[in-house]
C-alpha cells in the first residue's frame, strides 16, 4: 500500500491528548518500582544512582556541607531526569496503543491484552525487543 494513503487513512491525534498524558503522569510514578526499571538497564542504573545521591545529599545537610544549594540542584536534576524519561515511555506506550486502537476500530484494552499476550509468547518485555526478535527472524528489514 502507498504510504500516502495509509497517513491519509491514520487518525491525527493531538500532541497533548489528556487521555494520554493524565495516566501517563501516574505511570512515570509507578514505573519508579526498581522491579520495572530493572527491564531497562540505563534507567535502572540512573535510578540507583539517584537514590544514592539524595541519600548522600541528606546526610550532607546533617553533617555539614560546603556547597549544599548546588548539591541539591543535582538531586533535583536527576529525579527530574527519571520521572520525564518514564513520562515519554508512558507517553509513547499510550499514544502507540490509542492509535492501534483506532486504525483496527478495538479497545486500547484489547490492544494491551494482545500486545501482552505476544511479548510473553516471545518471552520480550519492551517494544525493542519485540523489533529485536522480528529482524532476527526475518520478518522486518533493519
Amino acid at each position: 500500500m502507498d504510504a500516502s494513503k495509509l497517513r491519509k487513512q491514520m487518525p491525527v491525534s493531538a500532541l497533548i491528548d489528556r487521555k494520554i498524558v493524565l495516566p501517563a503522569i501516574g505511570s512515570a510514578f509507578v514505573k519508579l518500582d526498581p522491579r520495572s526499571l530493572i527491564k531497562n538497564p540505563v534507567m535502572f542504573v540512573l535510578e540507583v544512582v539517584t537514590v544514592l545521591t539524595t541519600v548522600i545529599g541528606i546526610r550532607d545537610l546533617f553533617v555539614g556541607s560546603q556547597h549544599p544549594g548546588f548539591e541539591f540542584q543535582i538531586i533535583l536534576w536527576l529525579w527530574f531526569t527519571v520521572l520525564f524519561a518514564n513520562f515519554a515511555t508512558a507517553i509513547a506506550e499510550g499514544r502507540g496503543n490509542k492509535e492501534i486502537a483506532a486504525i483496527l476500530k478495538v479497545s486500547i484494552k484489547t490492544v494491551e491484552f494482545h500486545r501482552g499476550r505476544i511479548m510473553g509468547k516471545l518471552g520480550v518485555h519492551t517494544v525493542a525487543e519485540v523489533i529485536r526478535w522480528a529482524i532476527r527472524a526475518g520478518l522486518v528489514g533493519e
